[in-house]
């Protein structure tokens, strides 16, 4: 998600979020130490909250999100 502030910019996302209540996308990590190991763990998720606004839009912001928001973590989908 490095070209994730661009990918918000884009008129794809502007186009799509217009009119919508709320359209963002939070990377949470929990992160835990063992310390007898030293070793760390990771819980990952992207959630994604879209809501408040027209079906089809919402669904299509979705989509567009989607693209974005896969990778090696859990993905939380909140769209209303």
């Amino acid at each position: 998600m490095a070209d994730t502030a661009e990918f918000l910019k884009s008129d794809e996302v502007k186009t799509n979020a217009e009119g919508l209540k709320q359209a963002f996308l939070v990377l949470t990590d929990d992160a835990t130490v063992n310390m007898k190991t030293m070793k760390e763990s990771h819980d990952t998720t992207v959630h994604t909250v879209i809501m408040g606004g027209d079906k089809d839009k919402i669904a299509k912001l979705h989509e567009v999100c989607k693209k974005q928001n896969q990778g090696p973590w859990k993905n939380r989908d909140q769209v209303q």
